[in-house]
């Protein structure tokens, strides 16, 4: 998955200078899978016989089709989804990353925790993200959700100063992503206000030991 920093740094490129979003509902869903644990929050499917999974956009888009077009808190998780889906191909099939030894995994994401001042600078992120109110009666806010403790993270963020090298992930490699997603979730955004989708997930699927 992309870090957290890179899903808002995303969301602030998508929602532009748009003055008809919502942007902290907007901001807080793009977020917001982050928020509890990711077999229960990103909508997660096998398909092929159980050898390859996707993040379900299909089911995600009859669940709450008519909130994602009216409601910018769904807009912003269903787009998370979607860059997830894409960080997997990107990281997976193009990079050809390896997760499969001792080390890699928590490699990549000690990665993500090195380069977060470099996307917070690059892409002028500021440390203003906020709850919604009333989050907690929303449809998608489910009991595994830990709000406060992932704000809290999501805070610190802009503060920590981690030691060590980049492994596996370089400065270059985040923005040809972030380029690349945002591509792809504008065409997805216009598709989803014509009622329908862009991207066929199972196009994007990965192999289940990728984890």
């Amino acid at each position: 998955m992309a870090s957290r920093i890179v899903h808002f740094a995303l969301a602030r490129l998508l929602a532009g200078d748009n003055p008809c979003l919502n942007r902290n509902r907007f901001f807080f869903g793009s977020v917001m899978p982050d928020a509890g644990p990711i077999y229960e929050t990103h909508f997660l499917k096998n398909i092929d016989n159980e050898r390859k999974r996707i993040h379900d956009l299909s089911g995600f888009r009859n669940t709450y089709g008519e909130k994602l077009i009216s409601d910018d808190l769904y807009l912003g998780y269903y787009l998370h989804l979607l860059e997830d889906l894409i960080f997997r191909h990107y990281v997976f099939e193009v990079i050809g990353f390896d997760p499969v030894p001792k080390g890699n995994i928590d490699g990549l994401h000690h990665d993500y925790e090195l380069l977060n001042r470099y996307v917070i600078s690059k892409y002028g992120l500021k440390d203003h993200l906020s709850v919604p109110p009333g989050i907690e009666r929303e449809e998608l806010c489910l009991p595994c959700f830990d709000i406060p403790s992932f704000m809290e993270e999501f805070h610190a963020d802009f503060t920590r100063s981690p030691e060590g090298s980049l492994r596996f992930f370089t400065e270059e490699m985040t923005d040809t992503y972030i380029s690349m997603a945002y591509e792809i979730c504008l065409k997805e955004m216009r598709a989803v206000f014509e009622g329908s989708g862009y991207l066929k997930e199972s196009d994007w699927a990965w192999n289940r030991h990728h984890r």
